[in-house]
């Protein structure tokens, strides 16, 4: 057979270029995995596109580290597919072997940072029902925030006159028929510890949340008519098991 020169060029290039472009990919996948393994979000954050990092915060990075946690330990693992993109976009997908089963990985990454990332599988279903089950089981307030008049993010700083807003969610809660019954006392003590303001039944309320996890988002407002520091004290009565828990949240009205 005969090759030229030229072809020859080009063929090396190619070969350089296809090796590159496959240590990168490995690269990326041992720091991915090893970031969800980890559970280190700064981890993820440092190897991801910033648009990347914008999609998946850092609550949904937990999730999907607890699924890769419930998959157990990695066994090893096979490149199936490989790909560069015009625009640089470098393309590669895994079969890897946990001892939870088989999961089918595709990450791509551009100018070396991570865009994106796919698991998939029997075996990552089947994880993320126990992961789900696992971080619902309990009764707990999982998050909380303030919130302004639309509903968006606010600190716990708030003017005098101003409605406070705030939404938490409650996981672990019982349901029947469909649906849960919370119900919800709130204290307002000044920073002494004396009491401003007690509501007993701020909320009474039957909801029909998600079943499946076992969560409920409750909503609410107030406001508080003197400027200072105060600490909201709520009890939630999961009324149907009868289990209640505390949740506090300082506030600053200026």
């Amino acid at each position: 057979m005969r090759v030229r020169s030229g072809h020859l060029i080009g063929l090396a290039v190619t070969l350089l270029l296809g090796c590159s472009t496959k240590k990168a990919l490995e690269g990326a996948t041992d720091e991915l995995l090893g970031a969800l393994g980890e559970g280190s979000y700064a981890r993820f954050k440092a190897m991801a596109h910033p648009a990347l990092v914008e999609q998946i915060p850092e609550a949904k990075f937990a999730a999907f580290s607890q699924v890769v946690k419930q998959l157990g330990a990695l066994g090893g693992r096979s490149m199936t597919g490989l790909s560069v993109q015009l625009g640089g976009g470098q393309q590669a997908s895994y079969a890897l072997q946990f001892a939870g089963g088989e999961v089918k990985l595709g990450l791509t990454l551009t100018e070396g940072k991570l865009t994106a990332f796919n698991l998939s599988g029997e075996a990552v279903t089947k994880a993320q029902r126990a992961a789900a089950n696992e971080a619902y089981a309990t009764y707990r307030v999982a998050s909380f925030r303030f919130e302004d008049e639309a509903k968006k993010a606010h600190s716990n700083i708030y003017k005098v006159g101003e409605r406070v807003h705030f939404r938490m969610e409650v996981h672990g809660v019982t349901f029947k028929d469909k649906a849960t019954h919370l119900k919800l006392r709130l204290t307002i003590k000044g920073a002494a510890g004396d009491v401003l303001a007690d509501f007993p039944n701020f909320l009474d309320k039957v909801m029909r949340p998600d079943v499946a996890l076992r969560v409920s988002t409750v909503t609410g407002d107030l406001k508080i008519p003197r400027p200072g520091t105060f600490k909201l004290e709520f009890a939630i009565t999961d009324v149907y098991s009868g289990r209640s828990l505390a949740h506090a949240e300082a506030i600053v009205v200026e």
